[in-house]
């Protein structure tokens, strides 16, 4: 089977972008005006006119066109898949062949994504995902179709991919897998605009506006009348560009999470949101790596944040780190996120953790960047101070103002840094201006290792590196700071676990 043949157009219309970013850039670094004429382009094919220019460049844009539908057309000619009875295989590739098949008992995650390319063209396409964390960050088969074959197809492979499981079940527990419930959870207008309000970025701009305005209005006594008929256009101008910012914040929110939906049976978790994107994930809890609730300074006054699910198959990357991990909760308060995941039935709960840091480790956190602060800033400071001193004394109060957010940050560091288990999980907390709790089930650690200097380790402090999913460098947390001991404790505790 081929995919829908309007595929050729949404994979023509993904190459134009370039070509015609290509020849503005073209336009605008050759333009030339001479004092003898109007304006000229010259180095493109030899040519000097701008009428000329325009036609070249034209004929350039056609023929990049005519190939790339070429190519397209070929691409969706040797691409072909087939659902069999015990996998799904795709092949494709222009020049180069390339096949990939997935069993059934391997699926490790089926997801709708719908782009603006394809919301246009009527296309759908299917994310099929094996789970092998080496190709955790690209769909491994995708298939693009028109929404109703690719719903179908999506229930085909679930059923599918389910009957491996159900042949193992007692009817009556596959029965009641089925019911599918809603989740009490709404994205609501409520919460969206306390995500823009209370949003750390959106915070920051405030702070350092109303900073400016303050200081124009204490300068205001020194200026005449025309100057501070200027000072109140520019407030006017920042209260408009504030309110345009925050409305422009509230315009993603509300077209990310369009129809934001969460439901569930015992076996899955479904969600579906947005409107120029859409979406939809199914989330196997038994597939599920861990959960993370993340909270920057500004939320955690407010006592709400979000929340993440990691699974290797949801095509989305989590910072460094390249997780794969969706937004199960974009909004959810401290009080509410427990109950919700007991409706949801995942057994991971979160719990108020304590800095499990070294008593003597705020001296480590600050050693080393203060120290390589010294380092850089004092062969300036010093050889100005013999130059132009007023330049000395400026790069001084950036050494003093960078010193002492070292300190703060510091502290903070020292207080969100933790670590804690049970039998069946391990609780991580780390981050400075965002705090991220990890709850990671045991069965996803692949190891627990240490990272540290000679100095630290010969005081007994190290840090503690937690990798899991089954992709060491992909997924790696790190808690700072700790005792030895406790390390030593985390890891006979890990070890009698895979021992057992």
């Amino acid at each position: 089977m081929r995919f829908h043949k309007r595929y050729i157009w949404q994979r023509f219309f993904s190459f134009l972008p370039g070509v015609i970013v290509f020849l503005y850039a073209l336009v605008n670094f050759t333009m030339e005006t001479t004092d003898e004429g109007p304006t000229t382009y010259s180095g493109f094919l030899g040519i000097d006119s701008s009428g000329k220019f325009l036609i070249g460049a034209g004929i350039v844009f056609l023929v990049y066109s005519l190939f790339c539908f070429l190519y397209s057309y070929l691409y969706w000619k040797m691409t072909t898949y087939e659902i069999s009875e015990t996998g799904i295989t795709l092949q494709k590739g222009v020049l180069f062949k390339k096949n990939i098949v997935i069993e059934y008992r391997n699926i490790h995650a089926v997801n709708v994504d719908r782009r603006l390319f394809s919301i246009m063209l009527g296309l759908s396409s299917l994310c099929i995902d094996s789970g092998n964390a080496v190709t955790s960050g690209t769909n491994e088969i995708e298939i693009f179709d028109l929404p109703v074959v690719i719903k179908k197809m999506e229930e085909e492979l679930n059923d599918k991919v389910n009957a491996i499981n159900k042949e193992r079940k007692p009817s009556e527990e596959v029965k009641k897998e089925e019911k599918i419930k809603k989740l009490n959870y709404e994205l609501s207008g409520k919460y969206q605009r306390k995500l823009t309000l209370f949003s750390l970025p959106f915070v920051i701009y405030l702070f350092v506006m109303t900073v400016m305005i303050i200081i124009v209005i204490i300068g205001n006594s020194y200026l005449d009348e025309s100057e501070r008929l200027g000072i109140i256009y520019f407030i006017i101008f920042y209260f408009a560009v504030t309110l345009f910012v925050y409305l422009l914040i509230r315009l993603v929110f509300k077209l990310l999470y369009h129809k934001f939906r969460i439901t569930y049976n015992d076996k899955d978790i479904i969600l579906e949101y947005g409107l120029l994107h859409q979406r939809r994930f199914i989330i196997s809890k038994e597939k599920v790596k861990g959960l993370v609730f993340r909270q920057d300074v500004v939320q955690k006054v407010a006592k709400f944040g979000s929340l993440e699910i990691h699974m290797v198959g949801l095509q989305e990357a989590s910072g460094e780190n390249n997780n794969s991990f969706i937004k199960l909760f974009p909004y959810v308060n401290n009080s509410e996120l427990n109950g919700l995941l007991a409706e949801l039935g995942l057994k991971e709960q979160f719990k108020e953790t304590k800095s499990t840091c070294s008593k003597s480790s705020y001296v480590y956190f600050v050693t080393l960047p203060i120290i390589f602060c010294v380092i850089l800033f004092t062969p300036f400071i010093v050889s100005f101070l013999f130059l132009e001193y007023i330049v000395s004394i400026v790069i001084l109060a950036v050494f003093v103002y960078v010193v002492i957010n070292i300190l703060i940050f510091s502290i903070i560091k020292k207080k969100h840094h933790s670590i804690d288990f049970n039998n069946d999980y391990i609780y991580v907390s780390n981050g400075v201006l965002v705090k991220s709790n990890y709850v990671i089930p045991w069965k996803s650690v692949v190891s627990i290792g240490t990272k540290g200097t000679h100095f630290r380790e010969k005081n007994n402090i190290t840090s503690i590196v937690v990798d899991y999913y089954s992709d060491k460098v992909k997924a790696k947390q790190t808690v700072e700071m700790q005792d030895i001991k406790t390390y030593g404790e985390v890891l006979l505790y890990f070890e009698s676990i895979k021992n057992k």
